[in-house]
């Protein structure tokens, strides 16, 4: 019985500390961000590579999907009317101590634009609403001073321009004023034919 006790305690503490994790997560993550300073190395190295996007996080009530949710939307940072992508993140801190992000796409996208001014928007959504971007869950955890998400890419798949599945990995790498957000297809480097901007974005917060 001791020995089962002291299980249970350190499953506890082990909760607990996740949770706080997933507290500072929250706190860090919502704000306004731009690759600006990124575009703008890669121009004065005479190359370009990466659109100048602006990414907006809110936090909205969902509780179907969390107690811990955001909007993100990205935009072209040169007109805000064009909508790169539109994704929600619920995260929850899991019984066996990990911190799990789970990703959802909009059925209708549109409908959901204004949700970035009006987050209230968000407390009507329901469950057929959303597509969840199965296997592709990321498991955050503290790097130093920044948290990491990561997924496993044998368990998350693109369709590529061919109709193919690719094995896709993705890396959030969050600090208190940045977040890197790195796609490829797993081993090989950026993301042939599949929708959306390949390779590592980095994202100064502005507010």
């Amino acid at each position: 019985m001791f020995a089962v006790g002291l299980v249970v305690a350190a499953c506890t503490n082990q909760t607990k500390l996740r949770q706080a994790e997933l507290d500072e997560v929250a706190t860090w993550l919502p704000g306004v961000y731009d690759n600006r300073e990124q575009v703008d190395a890669e121009h004065a190295a005479g190359r370009i590579v990466h659109e100048a996007v602006t990414l907006s996080i809110v936090p909205i009530y969902a509780p179907m999907l969390s107690e811990t949710v955001f909007y993100m939307q990205e935009t072209a940072s040169d007109d805000s009317r064009r909508v790169l992508t539109q994704r929600i993140a619920a995260f929850a801190a899991s019984q066996d101590g990990r911190i799990i992000e789970t990703i959802w796409t909009f059925v209708e996208p549109t409908r959901w634009r204004e949700g970035i001014r009006s987050p209230e928007l968000f407390k009507s959504l329901l469950a057929q609403d959303l597509s969840e971007a199965q296997g592709c869950e990321r498991v955050w955890r503290r790097a130093g001073a920044r948290f990491r998400g990561t997924n496993d890419p044998q368990k998350c798949h693109a369709v590529s321009a061919t109709g193919a599945l690719v094995p896709i990995a993705t890396t959030s790498d969050l600090g208190r004023r940045d977040l890197l957000l790195d796609q490829h297809v797993s081993g090989e480097g950026e993301v042939p034919g599949v929708a959306g901007p390949p390779g590592e974005f980095h994202f100064v917060k502005r507010g």
